[in-house]
């Protein structure tokens, strides 16, 4: 039935057409969703850690400032050497955090990275004379040389601000990047999944009538050969019942050739009777005859 209707080739093209058409949906969701994992790694590995190097390093170096004040009011070797040791803690941190943040940063930020890098060692150097006046007891030098470098710590402050700021800036563009690719791949991905609905219904409708009007001229084409077998069936009793009335008038007319038979049968016997008495007769008279021809010789 299939065969004849020509559905094999058509189920066959429309389960193809499906197929690649949700393969290509598949492929395109998988990309775009791979983009937007991407945008967002990149924003969170080139901005966000900036950021947190750049705050890690701004913690330190107030930090600092704040141990050359403690330093210069310990009342004890111990504490000094407590703060010292703390102080270069944070000196190594902020070294380290630097190091790191000129890696993630791009050449935008170099002027203030710059600016940190050369304002922290001439801060550092200042804080070290610092806590060298401070161990000698000369804590009026000491906070004199602080309130000095007070200008140099406000500079590096402001540039770490300005490549805070500027990172989290990048931050903000590749969030709202990454939402505006997640959108778009949304809104393509919705429009061909209506698309693809509308070609599968429009598909399925071609499918449906093409398959509705063979199976409608199949229908038609029984309809008629059914009437033809009617008319065949009907021409075929009608010389069933010739047959019939003619296989009736030959066994009539066997019947009659029989009794003829038998007739002519009767009539030949009674000819040859006829035949055998004729015969006899005639012997009878040839024999009177001989006899008289010897009696008349004898009588002469």
């Amino acid at each position: 039935m299939l065969s004849k209707l020509s559905l094999n080739r058509k189920l066959l093209s429309a389960f193809a057409i499906v197929l690649v058409a949700f393969g290509a949906l598949s492929a395109f969701l998988i990309v775009s969703t791979a983009r937007v994992d991407a945008a967002y790694e990149r924003v969170l590995a080139e901005n966000a850690a900036a950021v947190a190097h750049a705050r890690t390093i701004d913690g330190s170096v107030w930090s600092m400032a704040s141990l050359v004040r403690q330093h210069t009011v310990a009342t004890s070797e111990t504490e000094m050497a407590e703060v010292e040791a703390a102080f270069a803690e944070n000196a190594e941190i902020v070294v380290t955090e630097l190091a790191a943040l000129r890696a993630a940063s791009d050449p935008a930020e170099e002027r203030w990275l710059a600016d940190v890098d050369d304002g922290f060692a001439e801060l550092s150097d200042v804080w070290t004379q610092v806590l060298e006046l401070s161990a000698a007891n000369d804590d009026v030098a000491a906070l004199t040389r602080i309130e000095d470098a007070e200008p140099l710590l406000e500079r590096i402050v402001a540039s770490l601000d300005a490549d805070i700021d500027y990172n989290e800036e990048k931050l903000a563009a590749g969030s709202a990047a990454a939402t505006a690719t997640y959108t778009n791949s949304r809104n393509v991905s919705i429009a061909l999944v209506l698309v693809l609905a509308v070609g599968v219904f429009v598909f399925a409708w071609w499918l449906a009538r093409s398959v509705s009007r063979q199976v409608g001229d199949g229908a038609t084409r029984l309809n008629v050969a059914s009437d033809d077998l009617a008319a065949v069936s009907a021409q075929v009793s009608a010389a069933s019942e010739e047959t019939a009335t003619q296989a009736n008038v030959v066994a009539a007319a066997g019947e009659q050739v029989s009794h003829n038979v038998q007739t002519v049968a009767t009539a030949v016997e009674e000819m040859s009777a006829s035949v055998r008495e004729i015969a006899t007769s005639s012997a009878d008279a040839s024999k009177v005859a001989a006899d008289a021809v010897r009696h008349a010789e004898l009588s002469n």
